[in-house]
């Protein structure tokens, strides 16, 4: 019985030892292409956001039909300077919203602003 104990533990060792884990890292955006606020934050937005930045909520109002227009209201980004915007800043590994972000998204906000953070 002892040696059917070994060898399973034995066993259990070759098979976890065996396993093989990959980090997928998301591809981050070209700065050179076009990014469409319709098309690549809002479905961001909706993913990440809008439990909390929804009509009522935390202000900026990140709903679909809101969005834009509350981001300029609330100064959240300056257009050509995601450095200085605060939507991005607060998306950064340091800001407060990072933990909903990752990279690749994270990138094409930068992007947006850069671009001129337009209404499209």
């Amino acid at each position: 019985m002892k040696k059917l104990l070994n060898f399973g533990f034995f066993l259990g060792i070759v098979l976890l030892a065996a396993c093989e884990y990959e980090t997928i890292i998301p591809d981050v955006p070209s700065p050179d292409v076009p990014v469409s606020f319709s098309t690549d934050l809002i479905p961001i937005f909706n993913k990440s956001c809008n439990g909390c930045h929804a009509a009522g909520g935390p202000k900026p109002d990140l709903t679909p039909a809101n969005a834009y227009n509350s981001l300029v209201e609330n100064n959240e980004f300056i257009p050509n300077n995601a450095d200085q915007s605060i939507l991005y800043l607060k998306c950064t590994p340091s800001g407060s919203m990072a933990p909903y972000i990752n990279a690749s998204e994270l990138q094409l906000i930068k992007n947006w602003i850069n671009q001129g953070g337009k209404n499209n």
